[in-house]
């Protein structure tokens, strides 16, 4: 065998292993190749609850037994719909669930609100924020609010930063601290697909 030819039989094998890394990754992302087992037998009693269009993230106050949830109307946005604006929307886990109701809690701040993943901080006098994933246009943000006794929000902060390109979620470490995650790695549309497979 000829060095040019060894040089081309083993590019070739590259380039098939390559795309066959690529292809496996892509169908288990996909869910395919993939077997669940069920760890116990879950019975689940569920309660459907009239919500606002896209209900996105939620995170429970268990102290004060209550269920903050971020929604946007995604479709309306997707659809070419201008100045959907999105919410907060707290539901009481004290009563019975036939109960149950969301109720819009979101300051008038910020105009443009695009809700997505959230997060709750308490410290140690009971004092809250929640943090929220904000979308509009072609910046992401970070947006924080006080949280009342009743769950209402009082907008405090946003928060900009060009690492935060394609925010999913939040975690609020202090008032004025949080971890965010991107979606991708990479603001760009190519590496951002290529992450996707």
């Amino acid at each position: 065998m000829t060095p040019l030819t060894r040089n081309i039989v083993v590019a070739v094998i590259i380039v098939i292993a390559t795309l066959s890394f690529i292809g496996v990754r892509f169908f288990t992302n996909a869910g395919q190749l993939t077997t669940l087992t069920a760890a116990m037998e879950v019975s689940p009693q569920c309660t459907v609850l009239a919500s606002p269009p896209g209900p996105e993230d939620l995170v429970i106050d268990h102290e004060r037994g209550m269920a903050f949830v971020s929604a946007t109307d995604r479709r309306a946005i997707a659809a070419g719909a201008e100045n959907v604006r999105g919410g907060i929307y707290v539901i009481d886990l004290k009563g019975d669930p036939s109960s149950w109701a969301l109720r819009p809690v979101t300051a008038h701040v910020p105009a443009a609100f695009q809700p997505h993943g959230l997060g709750l901080y308490i410290d140690e006098a009971g004092v809250r924020t929640l943090a929220v994933v904000n979308h509009t246009g072609d910046v992401d943000s970070v947006e924080l609010f006080d949280v009342a006794a009743d769950g209402i929000l009082s907008h405090r902060a946003t928060v900009k930063d060009q690492g935060m390109f394609a925010l999913n979620d939040v975690q609020p470490v202090g008032h004025s601290a949080f971890y965010a995650t991107n979606d991708h790695g990479s603001g760009s549309d190519f590496w951002n697909a290529l992450s996707d497979v």
